[in-house]
């Protein structure tokens, strides 16, 4: 019996080699959006596993080809040639990225206290137990003081000529020179195992990693779209530009739009954008705006799901945020989750109250200019820029004038897709962001069109305003056949439960009452609704900046919201 397709190849990688394969590009840690995550005292219980021999985990490798490149990895950039073999890091990259940056890369390019300046202190007594015993060896740089000479560096223990000129210039102790090459030792000849997928099917390559990746906070399809096919290509031209963003499947960015990002990362007045300063670029500028656009771009599109909730471009009220965003990403690629939280409330906020809509050509430049290398700082005067007041005031959302594309209706649809519509047919969860890339405005559809309201009820004669009521509209791809009211009359109470409907309004669908219906979801969606949006802003609650600026100390991952 042949083995099912797709099944790995077990194998194991010395870390010297593993690092070697690394630095030549045979081994690839793609550039997608999911940034370095990890702390230091990871970083540091890394290395501690590695020297007491413990197991650190299985890398999971996709065997396909990859093209000349430059490549960035933590501090360490590549110069990488092409191989039709490489080796593209599916899952481990955190792990990969710590021992590559830590034992490959040169101390005088890494900034002063950096997470991966590391050292194995050799005077320091074995510890078998206590708090400090899984990583009280591995200590970083000092931030004032010089380093003790028997602090070995670990960007010195990976290349054995490197060790000997430390060891020569450091230690003169027999004993500590002998535990330095055994320390090296260790670390080189360490065996990671790994699985090697050969298969030319990305499915089930990412079958396998979702599958693994179980632990934090899953990967976005768009990152694990970008984890196998990134090239490191630059975009030619806004075209190009634009097949790139495509493949996220967040939906088509305007090239206007495009264009207007691109000129606000390179600090022009993106409010009087002319054709013939655009091409007046020399090539290398333009290759370098496209990249940082589309690099910025692809940043923000993974906030706008993971952290605002917005799964497609179709749901975002007003396109001015891309502006802003693109433009704190390209200068802040790694932001704190205390910035990333406050962003995403402003997205909502300034959506709610109008204020995005950014006619007033004060308020975009005014709000481009908020974002300098001050991160914190630009995140505090982006949302000073906002009001913090809900619009509705105690009165009752109105939901009665749907119209797909207007930015009251995207805020409304969002609150729609939030309830997870499950399919008809299948009773499984709609994927949102892909329906309305595939269906666009079909994708939004009415429960009852408004021509059969007498048709299927004759009650509903005094229900005319239900017409263009949202309480009258689905998420759902359309059906090949048959009625879609007729559908959801026959559907379970889990599936209407995800529409919408409340049990007023089941019990009401069932009895084929069409007018007692509506009115019972209208009255849930309006209260849905509001609650949802007043979620996302939180109005009332703090916009201070993060612990780590307020107390003045380094705290790792302030996670306060």
């Amino acid at each position: 019996m042949s083995p099912p397709p797709g099944r790995p190849q077990a194998d194991t990688f010395q870390i010297q080699h593993i690092v070697e394969r690394v630095l030549r590009g045979e081994v690839r840690i793609p550039p997608f959006q999911r940034n370095f995550r990890w702390s230091t005292d990871d970083v540091l219980d890394l290395l501690d596993s590695v020297y007491r021999g413990f197991p650190i985990g299985t890398l999971l490798l996709w065997k396909k080809p990859a093209e000349a490149a430059g490549l960035d990895l933590g501090p360490v950039h590549i110069d990488a040639d092409a191989y039709t073999d490489a080796l593209w890091v599916v899952d481990g990259q955190q792990r990969l990225t710590s021992l590559v940056a830590v034992l490959a890369c040169p101390a005088h390019v890494l900034p002063a206290n950096h997470m991966f300046e590391v050292f194995f202190d050799l005077s320091r007594k074995e510890q078998t137990s206590g708090p400090h015993a899984r990583s009280g060896r591995f200590i970083r740089r000092p931030h004032d003081g010089p380093v003790p000479p028997a602090w070995l560096p670990m960007g010195a223990i990976i290349r054995p000529d490197t060790l000997d000129d430390w060891i020569d210039t450091h230690l003169f102790d027999k004993e500590l020179r002998k535990q330095a090459r055994l320390v090296s030792t260790t670390f080189r000849e360490y065996e990671v195992p790994a699985y090697i997928v050969t298969t030319p099917d990305e499915q089930v390559v990412i079958t396998m990693f979702d599958r693994t990746n179980n632990t934090g906070r899953r990967l976005e399809k768009a990152e694990i779209f970008n984890a196998l096919h990134a090239k490191g290509e630059t975009p030619a031209d806004l075209r190009g530009l634009a097949a790139g963003l495509a493949a996220l499947t967040f939906g088509d960015i305007d090239p206007k739009w495009l264009l207007k990002t691109l000129f606000a990362l390179r600090n022009k007045d993106v409010t009087q954008i002319q054709a013939k300063r655009f091409r007046d670029l020399r090539a290398e500028d333009l290759r370098g705006a496209l990249s940082d656009t589309e690099r910025a771009l692809e940043r923000t599109i993974v906030f706008l799901r993971r952290d605002a909730g917005i799964p497609h471009i179709a749901l975002l009220p007003y396109r001015f945020p891309l502006l802003v965003l693109a433009r704190f990403f390209h200068a802040h690629a790694s932001p704190r989750p205390r910035s990333r939280a406050l962003l995403a409330r402003w997205v909502w906020a300034g959506a709610i109250t109008g204020e995005h809509r950014a006619e007033r050509i004060p308020y975009v430049r005014q709000a481009l200019k908020t974002i300098d290398d001050d991160e914190e700082g630009s995140v505090q005067r982006l949302i000073a820029m906002v009001s913090w007041n809900p619009p509705w005031a105690g009165a009752a959302i109105d939901l009665s004038h749907f119209r797909f594309g207007t930015a009251e209706s995207r805020l409304h649809l969002s609150a729609l897709a939030a309830l997870h519509p499950l399919h008809l047919d299948t009773a499984t969860a709609l994927d949102v962001g892909t329906l309305l890339t595939a269906h666009r405005g079909a994708a939004v559809q009415h429960l009852a069109p408004p021509d059969s309201f007498d048709a299927f009820d004759p009650r509903a004669a005094d229900s005319d305003r239900f017409r263009t009521h949202l309480a009258n509209r689905v998420i759902h791809p359309p059906l090949a056949e048959g009625c879609l009211l007729s559908r959801f009359v026959a559907a379970n109470d889990s599936t209407l439960r995800s529409h919408g409907f409340d049990a007023p309004a089941i019990e009401a669908i069932r009895a084929g009452n069409l007018a007692a219906m509506l009115t019972a979801r209208e009255g849930f969606l309006q209260t849905h609704v509001q609650r949802y949006l007043d979620r996302r802003a939180r109005w009332a609650e703090a916009r201070r900046k993060s612990l780590q600026t307020i107390v003045g100390i380094e705290i790792e991952g302030d996670h306060v919201q």
